[in-house]
């Protein structure tokens, strides 16, 4: 029934997707990004000679070019994530307070209210 999902459904809905999938949709993001830029700049190397040229002086592509980009996105998505969070969460409060006047502390009071631990 609506009012069955309306007070049964709806509160934890908010819940587990704050929780699960806005950080999970950002990481994959962040992560598709940088794969395919890294990707494209590999294949745009190769044909410009550059990796032969890596190569042709004894030292491994892999180490050179793909070791510290890979390095920096596994640093970065986690990062990225958070910091995605809590600009949704800003942005949600941004629309509150421009629309309601709600100010931070009353949002933030609301917002903590309404997530369970299920």
């Amino acid at each position: 029934s609506p009012e069955a999902f309306q007070s049964l459904v709806l509160p934890r809905l908010g819940g587990a997707f704050l929780q699960f999938v806005i950080p999970f949709a950002i990481a994959n993001l962040v992560v598709l990004k940088g794969v395919v830029g890294m990707t494209s700049d590999i294949a745009s190397m190769r044909v410009s000679q550059e990796v032969d040229a890596i190569e042709a002086v004894g030292l491994h592509p892999a180490e050179m070019i793909f070791a510290p980009r890979a390095l920096a996105l596994i640093i970065a998505a986690p990062a990225m994530a958070v910091f995605g969070v809590y600009a949704a969460c800003l942005g949600a409060w941004l629309v509150c307070w421009i629309t309601a006047g709600t100010p931070f502390v009353a949002f933030l009071e609301a917002f903590v209210s309404s997530i369970t631990s299920g």
